[in-house]
């Protein structure tokens, strides 16, 4: 690892990423996801704390932790869900969570970056409504196609946390069984209340 900079800890963190890399491409290679998962973690958050060796990818440690922590979070749900006695689904503990990462690449930005944007703000708002739209337009025309009830989108418009069956994977959970009454309706049902 000659030409390197970083402290050995950063150094040994590259060696162990690496090992991971290895350990996934081996639980993906023998169909293994008990290889796999831990492989993609190490590799995720030791190449996190090893991206610091390197000079030329100082600057992407902050995104590199993102993708770590999404990793993470991917592979192994129930670790992520809740710490101790605090819901981390509640909607201002994501909120919470959004606003520092938000503040996090803003304190990347220098004056420079500013005075771009406003020098032009129309480009900026281009570019804002078209990543809004855009945003809309694709979940409009995939969520037919990857089975998603326009309940689930009535939920996520009207501001009320998403079916738990559909976020974990399961499934659409119906409205009945979720308040405790006998099942009569459908998703129908569920968007007209």
């Amino acid at each position: 690892m000659s030409g390197l900079g970083g402290s050995a800890v950063q150094k040994g963190a590259l060696a162990l990423a690496g090992a991971g890399a290895a350990l996934l491409l081996a639980g993906l290679v023998t169909g293994s996801p008990s290889l796999a998962k831990p492989g993609a973690a190490v590799a995720a958050c030791c190449l996190a704390i090893g991206l610091g060796a390197a000079p030329a990818l100082r600057g992407y440690r902050f995104t590199a932790w993102i993708v770590a922590a999404v990793v993470c979070a991917m592979l192994y749900p129930e670790r992520f869900s809740r710490l101790g006695p605090l819901e981390l689904r509640d909607p201002w503990i994501i909120l919470a969570v959004v606003q520092i990462v938000m503040f996090g690449m803003g304190t990347q930005m220098s004056l420079r970056d500013l005075a771009g944007v406003l020098e032009m703000p129309g480009g900026v708002l281009v570019g804002l409504v078209g990543k809004l739209g855009t945003v809309g337009l694709a979940a409009a025309i995939f969520s037919p196609w990857m089975n998603v009830s326009g309940s689930v989108l009535a939920n996520h418009w009207r501001r009320r946390p998403a079916d738990p069956g559909v976020a974990a994977g399961t499934g659409p959970t119906p409205p009945a069984r979720r308040e405790g009454r006998p099942e009569t309706g459908g998703a129908r049902e569920e968007c007209e209340q």
